[in-house]
């Protein structure tokens, strides 16, 4: 996790950098057509490459980098249907593994309602922590959520 960190800080860093470069040579006293007739096209030329590069550079630096977390829902007795209520997505039966996608590392809080026939039904929330750079290594490590449901009477 310290290196998308690092990339994003030091690509910032590098677009303020050019951008304070690009604007440097178009000095506060001058107009943009005073620097057309005085210094020349070149160095409109390279201003503008520089802003634009700093732009981009900017830009792009300051994405988010999507994370993975994973939760193994698990019911007692099996066969429980787990329904996300964010947007009533189905999401399985117990025992049911999920994949949630984030940004950057940041949990998500989420709410789930269990169902079985004959038991009542349960509703759990709990934050999904995201911070697997890939699906694979979450579904590796995946956050248990354990419920036990009561029979009707």
């Amino acid at each position: 996790m310290f290196f998308p960190f690092f990339f994003n800080f030091t690509s910032s860093f590098l677009g303020f950098v050019i951008l304070a470069a690009g604007f440097q040579l178009f000095d506060d006293q001058s107009t943009i057509i005073e620097v057309i007739m005085f210094k020349g096209r070149q160095w409109v030329t390279w201003a503008m490459y520089l802003l634009a590069m700093g732009a981009v550079i900017l830009l792009t630096g300051c994405g988010s980098n999507k994370t993975y977390g994973a939760v193994k829902f698990i019911s007692m007795p099996q066969g429980a249907e787990v329904v996300n209520l964010k947007d009533d997505a189905n999401m399985g039966m117990t025992p049911v593994l999920v994949t949630w996608e984030g940004e950057d590392g940041k949990p998500e809080y989420v709410t789930v309602e269990i169902t079985k026939k004959g038991f009542q039904n349960e509703i759990t929330s709990f934050w999904v922590n995201t911070r697997h750079e890939t699906r694979e290594a979450a579904a590796a490590e995946p956050q248990p959520v354990t419920v036990e449901l009561n029979k009707r009477k």
